[in-house]
């Protein structure tokens, strides 16, 4: 009798407490899962607890999945919380309906071609069985062959209109089967949602006084996901940066006029999933006590010795200040202490010596080791961090050279500037898309412009004689503060409107620049000729001294003068037992992160030329790595 009661008694509380529909408001989407955001609001006519029921909530949903909160009425305090899982009793909307006397319809006209090209086949066979026979009949006569011929001919053309007539009702019935196909497999999809069970969360209200509660429930699906995708264009507007997030979703339901998130986190199955506070850009607080690290290091010259006195100073976001600071002792160490996590970007910088920028992820509080060199100065150079892709294809067209210019325009699809939260462990961001938008559940992936950037083209000339006899047309972009940046991400190159190519997308700290190739020059070429390279025992006898000159010849046929910057590798040695210079003869240049950089202006229908000479000691005997990489002889 107990086993009975206790049913019953259950069936009962839960009629008695009131249904609240979930309405499908926000959709924060991850790398690989998302999280929906559904609100209801119940309204307390009195101070007092209350039970309520959430429904209309995706099945197999458990606690881990889901997030509740209360909030809109001063002192509101959350209870328990439950969920179960109920079956759908769900009536056929019209769209089902509708579906069902469609199929009805193509059955019923299924049926009938089925029977017409079943009348067909006995008229098929009743006609082959017309055979005309050309021999003597039993009463001896023998018939005539006109008619004979003239039977034959009729039951020929009889036999191919029967067959036009069964080939043009099979094509019907194919189209009718086709359809029949797709249209039950709407009505199997509609049916199986109607039919499916549904999650309900059981929630606990105390409110202390009369108002209105706002109640938002979060639950995670791993039916979701995004990835980004990037163009760079150049044309009339200049430089253009895009940057789209391609989503898609499966989750069994459209989702439509939502507001959505893109997040660059990838949080695992235990966190707690922020829930943005309007209108608080800060999505979610990190606890008061976050984990700390440090970045610890050594700063030497170009032959090693330490440098005593090198300001290092970290710059991030992760820091209020964006910057932290130490000097170099007389070992040459620095120590920067107590850093949230995140990315650093660190400027080293001494009176002599150019700035060198260096890049470090805290990730915990382990300490991060780092190694940093200077370089003398020579003749005033900056250091300036380039990366260089080039996208190489042969069918580009000639465009005039343009010089100078800066960042014009820039245009977010965005409510904000991203937001900074803290999600398992790792400073992450999150993008809020302007609008509403609508998602069908399809799995087909669809494409939305998160930002936008545009710059005036600064298009340079680069050559790069050590890998390639083409000379590039090239274009500085800058990363923009809040700009999505996504290393790594396969970006589509456009010239013109043609598509050159794909290369994946650097990593930068905001403000750097990468370079983008749009392709080779027609019309100017370069050519490396070695003009000696020799070997011979030096004058000490205690070691070797390979010679090597080699000429850079630069050719314009084009009709104005061109400005071309000349990159390659210089020539360093890789241990104390190697020692590389640079003869007196060479056409002078700038060293930048180790490339060494020429700026030539060759004129129209011209040539120009840099001359390298290099004197290269090394031991005499055993193998010596930087001249086997150049293709030097080993011995005289």
């Amino acid at each position: 009798m107990r086993r009975l009661i206790l049913p019953v008694l259950s069936l009962c509380l839960s009629a008695q407490e009131p249904a609240l529909n979930l309405s499908l408001s926000r959709v924060r989407i991850h790398p690989h899962q998302a999280w929906i955001t559904r609100e209801a609001t119940w309204n307390f006519r009195s101070p007092g607890s209350q039970r309520i029921r959430l429904t209309d909530l995706p099945p197999g949903l458990s606690l881990e999945d889901i997030r509740v909160q209360a909030e809109g009425i001063p002192g509101l305090r959350l209870g328990n919380i439950g969920i179960t899982q109920e079956e759908a009793r769900t009536e056929p909307d019209a769209g089902t309906k509708a579906l069902q006397t469609e199929i009805q319809t193509l059955t019923r006209g299924q049926e009938e071609l089925v029977q017409k090209l079943g009348a067909l086949d006995e008229a098929m066979a009743a006609i082959t069985n017309l055979k005309p026979d050309s021999g003597a009949t039993p009463t001896g006569q023998v018939p005539d062959p006109k008619a004979a011929v003239d039977l034959a001919r009729a039951i020929q053309a009889r036999s191919e209109a029967i067959l036009a007539q069964a080939e043009d009702l099979r094509k019907e019935q194919a189209v009718v089967q086709a359809r029949l196909g797709a249209l039950s497999a709407s009505l199997f999809k509609k049916e199986s949602l109607a039919k499916r069970n549904k999650s309900v969360i059981s929630v606990e209200l105390d409110s202390p006084a009369a108002g209105e509660a706002r109640i938002q429930v979060l639950s995670r699906t791993g039916a979701a996901r995004w990835r980004p995708t990037y163009e760079v264009r150049l044309g009339e507007k200049g430089l253009e940066l895009l940057c789209y997030a391609s989503i898609g979703q499966a989750t069994g339901e459209d989702w439509k006029n939502v507001g959505l998130e893109i997040s660059n986190a990838e949080p695992e199955r235990a966190i707690h999933a922020p829930i943005p506070p309007p209108p608080v850009k800060l999505l979610y607080n990190a606890p008061e006590v976050a984990a700390m690290g440090s970045i610890e290091g050594r700063v030497t010259d170009r032959s090693g010795h330490p440098l005593a006195g090198v300001a290092v100073i970290a710059s991030s976001d992760a820091i209020k200040p964006r910057t932290r600071s130490a000097t170099t002792d007389r070992n040459g160490v620095f120590r920067l202490q107590l850093l949230p996590l995140g990315d650093y970007r660190l400027q080293a910088t001494r009176a002599g010596y150019p700035s060198s920028m260096s890049f470090a992820r805290v990730l915990s509080a382990q300490p991060v080791s780092i190694g940093i060199q200077l370089m003398p100065s020579a003749g005033g150079a900056t250091v300036e961090v380039v990366a260089s892709t080039p996208a190489v294809d042969h069918s580009v067209t000639n465009t005039a050279i343009v010089l100078g210019g800066s960042a014009v325009s820039n245009n977010y699809a965005l409510e904000e500037t991203p937001a900074h939260y803290e999600e398992s462990g790792e400073l992450s961001l999150a993008w809020s898309l302007a609008g509403k938008r609508d998602i069908p559940s399809d799995s087909q992936a669809r494409r939305i412009l998160l930002a936008q950037s545009i710059a005036e083209a600064n298009l340079q000339l680069r050559a790069l004689p050590r890998s390639s006899s083409e000379v590039f047309l090239v274009a500085p972009l800058r990363s923009q503060p809040g700009y999505p940046w996504f290393p790594g991400t396969p970006t589509t190159v456009f010239r013109n409107g043609e598509q050159l190519g794909q290369v994946a997308l650097p990593r930068l700290q905001p403000g750097e620049r990468t370079l983008f190739s749009f392709g080779p020059v027609p019309g100017i070429r370069v050519q490396r000729q070695r003009t000696e390279a020799t070997v011979a025992l030096a004058r000490n006898g205690k070691s070797r001294q390979w010679t090597l000159r080699e000429k850079v010849i630069l050719f314009n046929d084009l009709d104005h003068e061109v400005d071309i910057q000349v990159q390659e590798p210089s020539i360093r040695s890789a241990s104390d037992r190697v020692r590389v210079e640079v003869l007196p003869e060479a056409t002078p240049a700038q060293e930048i992160e180790g490339d060494l950089v020429w700026h030539v202006k060759v004129p129209s229908h011209g040539q120009a030329r840099i001359e390298e000479a290099w004197r290269i000691l090394g031991p005499t005997t055993g193998s010596v790595p930087e001249v086997v990489a150049l293709g030097l002889p080993t011995s005289d």
